[in-house]
């Protein structure tokens, strides 16, 4: 359809055709349509990580697609990153970070959170109408709440339970997936504040600047020279 891959482009991406984005569209539609036939449902929901950074394109093959963004203080994800990978940061994208820190799996992570974050409030400032924010945090502590504001962004009816029916039914076992939720039956807040035990001076100056400025924006509290010194906060969220 002459997409153009001038040389001269750098980073910018592609300016993708009309008939190629419909042709994209009527490709995957089939294939999530399929599978949404068989188990009965209505709408596909694409939990991969990194998915931000692709959002124009994912626009213009769905116009009318709604993002869920999700964020998490970026000492607990290095310690859930930690935990999930204790022989190497290998999966959920940490390899080039781990390559590019060997030796130090607590600023590689940072730098991902710091990525990755980043990357999504980009997203959420470009298409305000279309993002919905939603801080783990929030999520564990009250998830019926939270699950009602998601339902109400996507223009769907609540259902009141929804934290103890997900768990429910088995899950599915095929194919790339979380495998956390396998030995998951209960929302709880246990994974909150584990982050306060990771050495925060193993994260170089620039980047915990660079991390303070994004938790400041998602209301979290800073991860200040006190961190893992000090008593714990009562709350990561510094807005509550």
């Amino acid at each position: 359809e002459g997409a153009p891959l001038s040389q001269n482009r750098g980073d910018e991406p592609p300016q993708i055709p009309d008939a190629a984005i419909a042709g994209v569209r009527e490709t995957m539609d089939r294939m999530v349509g399929s599978y949404l036939a068989r188990r009965g449902k209505k709408r596909y929901c694409d939990k991969s990580l990194g998915t931000a950074q692709f959002t124009y394109l994912m626009s213009r093959v769905w116009p009318e697609a709604r993002f869920l963004c999700l964020f998490r203080h970026p000492m607990d994800m290095i310690a859930s990153g930690i935990e999930a990978c204790p022989w190497g940061l290998q999966g959920y994208g940490f390899e080039r970070y781990g390559a590019e820190s060997p030796g130090n799996s607590v600023f590689a992570l940072a730098r991902f959170w710091v990525d990755h974050t980043a990357t999504i409030l980009a997203a959420r400032d470009q298409y305000p109408d279309r993002c919905h924010a939603i801080r783990y945090e929030d999520l564990v502590a009250d998830p019926e709440r939270v699950a009602q504001g998601i339902f109400d962004f996507l223009g769907v009816p609540r259902v009141p339970g929804i934290s103890e029916y997900c768990f429910s039914s088995e899950r599915e076992r095929f194919g790339p997936a979380d495998y956390k939720i396998w030995h998951t039956s209960q929302i709880t807040s246990d994974s909150v504040g584990r982050g306060w035990s990771v050495p925060a001076g193993l994260i170089l100056p620039q980047v915990r600047t660079t991390i303070n400025e994004l938790v400041g924006r998602l209301g979290y509290v800073p991860v200040d020279d006190d961190w893992g010194t000090a008593e714990a906060p009562a709350d990561l969220r510094a807005d509550v």
